[in-house]
């Protein structure tokens, strides 16, 4: 019998706001993040509302960002004893996914794949994915995974539309990668399910309401239970206070704002989460969210990890080696590189061409808002002409 894969996995919406020019910001962030460096053979990161609206518009920008972030992580978790290699980075929008694996496993078979879910097709909501294949003492084992970030807010219209999100990206991802089902599988994201009721500011920290809360009322647990989603995954069990909504830092504010508290304007709920295939013989170590230090008050989010053994599945088809190298160079349009499916290509266009109107907007507003405000009383006078 094989030995199990131990992956270790995190997910963290950044609000927009992640340090992606200070690499000192980034290296305190990353050794919170990844604060077991032992015993793991693959790391998983994802990463939503990475960067701002409009870089996120751009795939290259948030591309060369996470390519940069890859570095940061590479130095945390490489070792005397252990050495990793970047298996991919991906993104579509805010979201992205970067994969690490120990230098000695061959690769194989290394696929992305990016589902849109956002208005008009935008990549505002969705998931950016990657599927691969590796080689170890001679086993072949293949992982998919993926950092999502599906539709917000609370009440009964916006968690059909998370329900929604989710039959899209599993269906989108099986015309993308062929079999997914059949691999060990490890789902990332904000997936933005809450509490379905409102219960002010009561003791979140407490282990019993911790329970109750998700047993009761956790949006999540309940379509996993009665198959309307998730239906094929399964979670460790949460012992940590909601990860959303937390105030965020403001050394403007009056009176001062506590980070560590929450905003009421949203019921606390554990929008953050992790789940992995449902296999009787994959066990987890670890499923936590991480402390709220100075660090990461600048999000109201807070990040989750989990560390986890998957069992070895027999592959479908046979491995085939392959060098994998990254050459550095940027892809105007990447998506065009990615595998095609049922979604059409007129829509896929709309998708980019919306992406391209927030992009160049949010570029002119905040690089050049003079000219944007131009631009918009040329169009106005001529629409009213």
């Amino acid at each position: 019998m094989s030995d199990p894969i131990r992956v270790f996995a995190s997910s963290f919406n950044c609000a927009k706001a992640f340090p992606v020019q200070d690499i000192e910001a980034q290296k305190s962030l990353i050794e919170q993040l990844i604060p077991h460096i032992s015993h793991h053979d693959v790391y998983i990161l994802g990463f939503q509302e990475l960067v701002s609206i409009w870089e996120g518009s751009f795939p290259n920008v948030c591309l060369q960002y996470l390519r940069g972030v890859s570095k940061v992580v590479l130095e945390r978790i490489n070792t005397d004893e252990s050495v990793f290699k970047c298996v991919d980075v991906n993104c579509l929008g805010g979201m992205g996914i970067m994969v690490f694996c120990r230098n000695e496993y061959e690769l194989s078979n290394v696929t992305k794949g990016n589902v849109r879910c956002g208005a008009f097709y935008s990549s505002l909501k969705g998931a950016t994915a990657t599927k691969f294949t590796i080689k170890r003492s001679g086993v072949v084992d293949t992982i998919t995974c993926l950092s999502s970030h599906l539709a917000a807010n609370e009440g009964l219209i916006n968690l059909e539309k998370r329900i929604q999100d989710y039959h899209a990206i599993m269906q989108s991802l099986r015309e993308q990668f062929g079999d997914i089902d059949s691999t060990n599988f490890i789902f990332i994201g904000d997936l933005n399910f809450r509490l379905n009721k409102r219960f002010g500011d009561i003791n979140y920290m407490d282990p019993d309401i911790i329970s109750q809360l998700l047993e009761e009322c956790d949006e999540l647990k309940d379509v996993i239970k009665t198959g309307r989603a998730f239906e094929n995954f399964k979670e460790a069990e949460i012992l940590f206070p909601p990860t959303f909504k937390y105030n965020v830092a403001d050394s403007k504010a009056l009176p001062p704002i506590d980070p560590l508290t929450y905003n009421f304007k949203r019921q606390p709920s554990w929008c953050d989460r992790i789940l992995y295939s449902n296999n009787e013989k994959a066990t987890t170590s670890l499923y936590k969210a991480i402390p709220r230090t100075p660090e990461f008050h600048f999000t109201d989010h807070q990040p989750v990890i989990l560390s986890i053994e998957l069992p070895h599945i027999e592959a479908v088809s046979d491995f085939e080696a392959e060098e994998i190298t990254d050459t550095g160079e940027e892809t105007n349009e990447l998506e065009k590189l990615l595998p095609t499916s049922s979604v059409s290509s007129l829509s896929l266009s709309c998708g980019r061409i919306v992406d391209y109107i927030m992009g160049y907007s949010g570029w002119l507003y905040c690089k050049h808002p003079k000219w944007l405000l131009v631009i918009i009383t040329l169009f106005s006078i001529y629409w009213l002409a």
